[in-house]
């Protein structure tokens, strides 16, 4: 590389490297700390609320598919914002949501985290996990892409064994004889009068959390190999697999046990486990689950460094930020920030209120996104040689995330409106210190 060259992004990720990033981050701490609080709110249909979030899911990727091959670069939304609009406050704002949305999800990762830790070292406290775990992750993404890539390799094939675990055990248990000795564990009948559509769709805004992280894989474009054709074959693949997997494990955790039992536990799966299997070590289980929490963080930190690396970029935040070490090839300074953030929400936070709040911020970024999607197809009569969705399904991906929007519960909305506010902020100023330079 000629030395008065700034370094850049490594193009290091095949087809099946994207594949494992996306199922592994979409795979990781939502499902595993998560079911249990879906089926407490929607109770033995929480598989329906998966299926619902995992629908909003779909439509979404599909419109992230087509933006992701017109506009192959880092920033994800915050770039298919300010190439559609071009309104530079637009894209701040995206991307501040986007980057909230990663830290928050960081936290709730770390917690979780420290919740299956819980089941193998009770005398650690939770902040001293949190800090390491935190640390590991942090360094692990200051090494580079290819580092990142394997330990998601690694972690994603460990936490689907987990998931194959319950799946498996459950039905046997549930379909079995098992079931008839453990009465007290089976939820009565589910009927329309004990579980309405609200619930359902309560329960999906929830379960959103655990289906976000395909959005990751457009922030990382610059690191694909012809991006044009693996990202959104990549991507749609990886939505169909965790779809399979969440509508199964939702459907056996629920049925298994009592979804009241269910919501209160701490390591839910573990929970399922200690029911279905009584035989497997529940240590082994919860290291399983420590895997999988730590593989959504890992791909959170890398997702929000790109993202702020993009930012900087596009002289949307301030230059330094967006900084790739010379050596590592990664944007060092954005991950360090990302962390020192993630572990102040982490200690200060609890799994619903963090995990409910992500999905909002995502559910209006998505929205905001299809609406991108749109203006770009009118705008752009042209063929589009990449891929192409038709307009109905940008409109349907809006449509499913405003209504998931209206049923999430009200006590995360004011700290999403909060952290909207924070970038509507940063935005302005910006807009008058250009102003101000003009």
């Amino acid at each position: 590389m000629p030395e008065n060259e700034p370094a850049q992004l490594r193009r290091t990720l095949g087809f099946w490297a994207l594949l494992a990033y996306g199922v592994g981050d979409m795979l990781g701490a939502g499902i595993y700390a998560l079911v249990g609080k879906v089926g407490g709110i929607a109770g033995t249909w929480a598989w329906v609320s998966f299926a619902v979030a995992m629908l909003a899911a779909g439509l979404t990727a599909a419109v992230y598919a087509e933006l992701a091959t017109r506009f192959p670069r880092s920033g994800g939304a915050a770039h298919y914002c300010g190439q559609a609009f071009r309104r530079p406050g637009i894209s701040i704002v995206v991307g501040w949501m986007v980057l909230c949305s990663g830290l928050v999800s960081m936290a709730t990762s770390s917690r979780a985290f420290a919740g299956y830790l819980k089941e193998l070292a009770p005398a650690v406290p939770n902040s001293a996990a949190i800090f390491a775990f935190l640390l590991v992750v942090g360094i692990i993404t200051y090494r580079g892409i290819r580092e990142s890539s394997t330990a998601n390799i690694i972690c994603t094939t460990i936490e689907l064994s987990g998931l194959l675990l319950v799946v498996t055990t459950g039905l046997i248990f549930i379909f079995g004889n098992g079931a008839a000795t453990v009465e007290t564990n089976v939820s009565p009948p589910v009927t329309v009068s004990t579980i309405t559509w609200i619930m359902v769709l309560q329960g999906a805004g929830l379960a959103f959390y655990a289906c976000i992280g395909f959005e990751d894989m457009a922030n990382v474009a610059e690191e694909v190999k012809t991006p044009e054709r693996t990202l959104p074959a990549a991507l749609l693949l990886a939505i169909g697999i965790v779809a399979v997997c969440y509508m199964l494990v939702a459907y056996v955790a629920t049925s298994a046990v009592s979804p009241e039992i269910l919501s209160k536990s701490e390591a839910p799966l573990t929970t399922v486990i200690q029911t279905t299997a009584p035989w497997a070590p529940v240590k082994l289980f919860s290291g399983i689950a420590m895997f999988a929490v730590a593989n959504t963080s890992l791909l959170n930190c890398v997702m929000g460094s790109r993202l702020l690396h993009g930012m900087a970029r596009e002289r949307l935040l301030p230059a330094w930020l967006g900084h790739v070490h010379p050596t590592r090839q990664t944007p060092y300074r954005a991950s360090l920030l990302i962390v020192v953030v993630a572990l102040v929400l982490a200690v200060t936070g609890t799994v619903g209120l963090l995990a409910n709040t992500t999905s909002l911020l995502l559910l209006t970024v998505f929205i905001i996104a299809g609406i991108a999607l749109l203006v770009v197809q009118k705008r752009d009569k042209s063929a589009h040689q990449g891929f192409r969705v038709p307009w109905p399904v940008p409109v349907a991906s809006i449509v499913v995330c405003a209504v998931l929007i209206v049923f999430s519960q009200q006590a995360s909305m004011g700290m999403a409106l909060a952290l909207t506010g924070v970038g509507v902020l940063i935005a302005f100023i910006r807009g008058r210190a250009n102003l101000g330079v003009r």
